[in-house]
């Protein structure tokens, strides 16, 4: 059984973003360049660990499960997103006691959560396009309805 999230991102409430944005000005001084650089760098690894997480779920390896999200909780806390640092965090308690059933409730919301916040990064780096459609060709463009 893959843990996939089976409905819509999260939305991130706007307490939520206001603390996002406001950390990504103090990590980048206020500097363009590097809150580009910054937001590609976080949006590739939120993917990547999300990947991660969900082959590890797949394959029932807890440790490296745990490992990623808590990679994902680190770069959340830092980033000011309390509701993905705690779920994060509930998800790598979980795994550390290989409590399969909790890990395998708990990995499509951190998906949705992980989504939820690429998005919102990807839409304050000028692209707008949702992360199940931003892989392959095409990836950064505004997907039009």
């Amino acid at each position: 059984m893959t843990a996939r999230p089976s409905r819509l991102p999260a939305r991130m409430p706007p307490t939520e973003r206001r603390s996002l944005v406001r950390a990504l000005r103090a990590l980048t001084a206020g500097s363009p360049r590097l809150r580009r650089a910054l937001l590609d760098s976080l949006i590739e690894a939120s993917v990547d660990d999300l990947a991660a997480v969900q082959a590890a779920c797949d394959a029932r390896d807890w440790e490296a499960l745990r490992g990623r999200v808590h990679r994902l909780k680190g770069g959340a806390c830092i980033l000011g997103y309390p509701a993905l640092t705690e779920l994060a965090g509930q998800l790598e308690a979980a795994a550390a006691a290989g409590d399969a059933s909790a890990v395998l409730a708990l990995v499509p919301r951190l998906a949705g959560r992980v989504e939820s916040l690429v998005a919102v990064l990807r839409d304050l780096r000028g692209d707008a396009c949702p992360p199940s459609a931003c892989s392959g060709a095409g990836a950064g463009h505004v997907q039009q309805n």
